[in-house]
């Protein structure tokens, strides 16, 4: 009876998964570029030193026009004050300074970006243009260096996230936001607010589907950095996964029941580095194959979102997938004592 539970568990997971793989691999319409008003572009920074170079690479866009915000240290306000608007954050936390730059931007349409994005010339005007019949929008985030095993790890992560943005908008036609590449009107924006939390995106993202707001996604790219530090990318994941564990706690407190397809997506992709990982073990204790199809199925989701990468990142996908589904179970350990402490996480 105990083995008949277990292989309905796995054939369960496999049908979930093999869902998702048709759902994150179809094809989705991208927006035309529409005629769009002065954008308000939105860059929280915290001693980033490489926020010039992304500041002079938004200077290069000529449409639309934009009103570059940048809130951050002294540091950075110093830097960008010759491209920006600047607001100096007193350590109020991310949340709250960003509600201030919002408060200051002057556009109907408010576009969020990090301190170490590159866009293209036509990012910012694709992601507001797929305004037109929704909320918000978001873009497809892009990681640029690829220098060793953990730049590949993260790679790696990093590409299956807008796979995982897209599946959710194929199933039920609206998506979760990241932390930059995404625009929203600013009017949705005066009963939705910024607060405190180590994943303000996923915690944005709740707000609007507790308001019944639609997120568009967008084949619209942004290229930014990854961790090259295996340490680094430990600290980046802790807070990544400590603060979407808090938000999600929350969940019962502020999404409608009708919502839990959502739920159960976030939460099968999160543990699938864990299964994936599992099933390995699984299968050299009973000497089982069946449970390996758990390993193929994570797998084939991870090759979906590795089809943005290199040639190179291909070519070492097999590898690479081991060390990460081992890596990220780590993470997720690693993550269950650590800080609520948002803070900066060294990418170069």
């Amino acid at each position: 009876m105990l083995w008949e539970i277990v292989i309905a568990v796995v054939a369960i997971i496999d049908i979930a998964y093999v869902i998702m793989i048709f759902s994150i691999n179809s094809k989705h319409k991208n927006p035309v570029i529409k005629k769009l008003p002065k954008i308000s572009v939105i860059i929280a920074a915290r001693d980033e030193p490489l926020l010039e170079r992304t500041l002079k690479n938004l200077k290069k866009i000529k449409r639309p026009k934009l009103e570059i915000i940048v809130v951050g240290s002294k540091k950075d306000v110093s830097v960008a004050k010759k491209y920006a608007k600047t607001i100096v954050d007193k350590g109020i936390g991310k949340g709250p300074a960003l509600n201030s730059a919002i408060r200051k931007a002057t556009s109907s349409i408010v576009y969020f970006l990090d301190a170490d994005s590159m866009v293209e010339k036509d990012t910012i005007a694709k992601v507001c243009s797929g305004l037109e019949n929704h909320d918000a929008a978001v873009g497809v985030n892009i990681p640029e260096n690829n220098e060793n095993m953990t730049t590949r790890i993260a790679r790696l992560y990093l590409t299956f996230l807008p796979k995982i943005q897209l599946g959710m908008y194929n199933m039920v036609g609206t998506t979760i936001v990241s932390g930059r590449n995404f625009a929203v009107k600013k009017s949705t924006l005066k009963n939705i607010k910024f607060r405190n939390k180590l994943t303000e995106d996923l915690d944005i993202s709740l707000s609007l589907f507790v308001k019944h707001k639609k997120v568009n996604f967008v084949n619209a790219i942004s290229r930014e950095r990854v961790p090259n530090k295996l340490a680094h990318y430990f600290k980046q994941q802790q807070r990544w996964n400590r603060g979407a564990g808090n938000v999600l706690l929350e969940w019962d407190k502020r999404v409608h029941h009708h919502d839990i397809i959502i739920m159960a997506f976030l939460l099968m992709i999160a543990f699938m580095p864990v299964l994936s990982l599992f099933s390995i073990l699984l299968t050299l204790l009973t000497g089982s194959y069946i449970f390996m199809s758990v390993l193929l199925v994570g797998f084939l989701l991870a090759v979906s979102g590795a089809s943005m990468l290199d040639r190179d990142d291909l070519h070492y996908l097999p590898l690479t997938f081991l060390a990460f589904i081992f890596i990220q179970t780590l993470t997720i350990i690693y993550s269950i004592k650590g800080t609520n402490v948002w803070y900066r996480t060294p990418k170069s």
